[in-house]
């Protein structure tokens, strides 16, 4: 099975050596200015990534051409694309690479988006693309952390694959199987998969917020924010657990406990921003419930 990365960055570069470590013939390119990484000159640090290299050189190529790309069966976008003014993604570079190979691909392909990139891009795609049968597009997010890219695709907690083609689907199993274990692999749509990373990550971000406005709090109160820290981390508490959907967090202790320590930072000039919006998020949704009853 002959494999090619498009954008040989943090994401790009560690999948290809590992895959290349696996036995798997790969093809990589990028601008001109990347070469250099291929080759081992990182630009960046990533641990047990350079010894990967180091042995893979047999079977990871770099190419400039873009033809060359078209011999392989699996095509891996690894993008980085920049922001606009306006806050949206540019997604030039991508959309003139999926044109590429439309008009220039006579066998069957299929394109795994690794790329993080907003929800709908999969059906932009899908409307460049329109009737050929021959090319079939998967989203397949990454979820690697920085400094742990390797050890992250050899040990991944879960691989996320938005495809309702089966043969897609399986062939990616095929090659993920080979180069890891991973704990699991999710297939679902193309836009869950897409929205997947962006919830992930936007996930994390809450979870920062809520313990640096925590942080804040406890400096006003004496209290041990590491030791703290330990306390709501060390139970058994699954990370699927209290993530499902319904008309707000409902019962007693947690609206009373959230309202508590909201009122008792106030007392200390602290405020508690997320928490508001969190304790207005779910006061809503009863209303929003019953809203579409009554619209139906």
């Amino acid at each position: 099975m002959k494999i090619s990365i498009i954008g040989s960055g943090r994401v790009g570069l560690s999948l290809g050596a590992v895959l290349a470590n696996s036995g798997f013939s790969v093809l990589m390119t990028d601008k001109e200015d990347k070469k250099q990484e291929v080759l081992g000159k990182l630009s960046f640090y990533e641990p047990q990534l350079k010894e990967y290299l180091d042995k893979t050189q047999d079977k990871l190529e770099w190419t400039r051409w873009g033809e060359k790309l078209l011999s392989s069966d699996i095509i891996f976008f690894c993008l980085s694309f920049p922001i606009q003014k306006k806050g949206d993604l540019n997604l030039i570079e991508l959309f003139d690479w999926i044109k590429y190979i439309l008009d220039h691909s006579k066998g069957r392909k299929i394109l795994v988006i690794k790329s993080t990139v907003p929800v709908g891009t999969h059906q932009k795609i899908q409307n460049i693309i329109a009737d050929n049968k021959k090319i079939t597009v998967v989203s397949c997010p990454e979820f690697l952390r920085e400094g742990y890219a390797v050890h992250d695709l050899i040990n991944p907690q879960k691989i996320v694959i938005g495809s309702s083609n089966q043969t897609a689907v399986t062939k990616l199993k095929e090659i993920y199987k080979k180069i890891s274990k991973p704990k699991q692999i999710i297939q679902t749509t193309p836009e869950t998969a897409e929205l997947a990373k962006l919830a992930y990550n936007s996930f994390l971000g809450l979870k920062i917020s809520f313990i640096n406005e925590i942080a804040g709090f406890c400096e006003k109160v004496q209290a041990d924010i590491d030791k703290l820290k330990l306390i709501i981390g060390s139970d058994s508490i699954r990370e699927e657990d209290f993530l499902n959907q319904g008309l707000g967090y409902g019962g007693y202790c947690i609206p009373r406990d959230i309202e508590t320590l909201i009122l008792s930072a106030q007392k200390k000039h602290q405020n508690m921003d997320l928490l508001k919006i969190a304790q207005n998020i779910n006061s809503s949704l009863v209303d929003y419930f019953f809203k579409k009853i009554k619209n139906q």
